[in-house]
Parts: structure tokens; C-alpha cells; sequence
């Protein structure tokens, strides 16, 4: 009780905004919405920062993950209803994601040039007359870096694709085709926290081949698990649709890639 009445003494305290300098009574300025907050900046206050508008735990964070884990068609269900106050943002939810992932891939030294020797040319399995040449290594290492330094973006661009897959696969279930960019965004972002440790398969020898596979699989089966659990279908079926949604993106981009080609052939020599 008495931290109550503190609060109600504070509340019609007058004071100044900080930052427009309006005078009001409140914790918040009518004017342009400034928090009046007390004291200097500290350390326990900038962490709390970072967590709170970065990582935007205070809108459900880890709720997020429980819903989509536990009760994927009624989390899903109410956001498409507009309930959306206690879920993440499902794009910051799959940014978070996608950056963690890239960090962690970094982290783990997956883009270190003797596993890019690896993946790209299977060093250790040529033989003299069958190795590549210093351009095709060149080429290849070019690729990799540039994979490496946009990865997150790269994770981030697909979620239309398959939003466009998944609507022209499930166009019966009435949904637009925003609501399969949210389906989508979150989609990614539990198949993202599904596959991190599958990180630890980059120590081993051919590490990146293994981790690629199976992290093709890992996010297929998780894509599954969240049409299965939303759509409220047979696992088997959402199973052979995300495999089809993930051809249809496969040769979308395949397609946008050839288009591009010709575009830059005929016009930009």
C-alpha cells in the first residue's frame, strides 16, 4: 500500500518534459510521449535497454516460442485476429532469428577458408589430375564471402518466396497473402532456433556438407510441424507440401536467376 501512494504522489507530480520541455503531470508527456525517468544513465538500465527495444522481449519473446511450440493454431489464430499484443512482431521475430543464426555461423567458423576449401572443391578427396583451377577456387571463395556477409539478408529475402509457394498451395484455406508472410516469418524463425545446434556439426571434418543437409532437413520438418499444427492436417501431408512449397521456391529463384542473366546479356552487354 504504501508503494502505491509513492506512486500516486508521483503521478500528479508537476514536472517538465526532458525532452520538449512541456509541463504535465504524469510519467509520460502528452506532447510527444517522452517516459520521464530520474537519475543518470547506468549500466543495469542500458542491458535492460538492449533487451527490451533489440530483442523486444517485453512483447513475448520467449511466449512466442512457447505458443508456436505448444499451441501453434491458436497463437496463429488469434495474431490473423488481431490479438498481437502478447506475440513478437513475426518479422523481428524472424530478423532475431536469421542474426542470431548468422552470428552463431560465423561464430563457429564456418566461413573460415579451410572449411570453404572444403565444401566448395572437397580438397582432401581430389586428386591431382581432378583439382580445380586457382579461378574456380577463386570464384568459389568469392561466393562464400559474400554468402557470409549477407547471410541474414539471404535468410530474411526467402520469406516471400515461400509466402508465394505457400499461398498457391494452400489458396483453398482463404488466406491473403500477408497472412502467409506472417505464416512464413514465423515459420523461419522457429526453424532457425530448431536447427541451432546443429552448429556443432561444422567442428567436425566435412562439417559444413553435413550441416547443410541436415539443416535443409531440420527446416523442412519444422516448416511441417507448423503448417501441421496451424492447417490442422495430417503431418504427412504438410510434410509433402513444404517439400513442394520448397521446389516452387527453388525454381522461382532459379527462374529470377536465368531472367537476370539474359537481362544483364541483352542490355548490360
Amino acid at each position: 500500500m504504501e508503494d502505491f501512494g509513492i506512486n500516486r504522489k508521483l503521478e500528479f507530480q508537476e514536472r517538465v518534459c526532458q525532452n520538449c520541455d512541456f509541463s504535465y503531470k504524469g510519467f509520460f508527456s502528452p506532447n510527444c510521449g517522452q517516459r520521464f525517468v530520474q537519475g543518470r544513465f547506468t549500466i543495469g538500465e542500458s542491458i535492460g535497454w538492449i533487451f527490451d527495444n533489440i530483442f523486444n522481449l517485453e512483447k513475448g519473446f520467449f511466449f512466442t516460442i512457447k505458443e508456436l511450440t505448444v499451441n501453434t493454431s491458436e497463437m496463429l489464430t488469434k495474431y490473423f485476429k488481431r490479438a498481437t499484443v502478447a506475440y513478437m512482431h513475426p518479422f523481428r521475430f524472424a530478423f532475431l532469428m536469421a542474426t542470431i543464426s548468422a552470428l552463431v555461423t560465423i561464430l563457429s567458423g564456418a566461413f573460415d577458408s579451410s572449411f570453404i576449401m572444403e565444401f566448395i572443391v572437397g580438397w582432401n578427396n581430389y586428386e591431382p589430375a581432378n583439382e580445380p583451377s586457382s579461378a574456380e577456387i577463386e570464384t568459389g571463395i568469392e561466393v562464400l564471402e559474400t554468402v557470409k556477409k549477407y547471410f541474414a539478408f539471404i535468410l530474411l529475402v526467402n520469406i516471400p518466396f515461400y509466402a508465394f509457394a505457400s499461398f498457391l498451395i494452400y489458396f483453398r484455406r482463404k488466406l491473403n497473402f500477408t497472412e502467409h508472410l506472417i505464416l512464413n516469418c514465423y515459420a523461419l524463425g522457429f526453424s532457425l532456433l530448431v536447427g541451432l545446434p546443429l552448429f556443432f556439426l561444422t567442428l567436425a571434418n566435412y562439417g559444413l556438407e553435413y550441416y547443410s543437409l541436415s539443416n535443409t532437413i531440420v527446416t523442412i520438418l519444422s516448416y511441417a510441424f507448423i503448417y501441421h499444427k496451424f492447417f490442422k492436417e495430417n503431418y504427412f501431408s504438410s510434410l509433402f507440401k513444404v517439400v513442394l512449397q520448397y521446389l516452387v521456391v527453388i525454381i522461382i529463384i532459379a527462374a529470377l536467376a536465368v531472367i537476370g542473366a539474359m537481362f544483364n546479356r541483352l542490355f548490360l552487354g
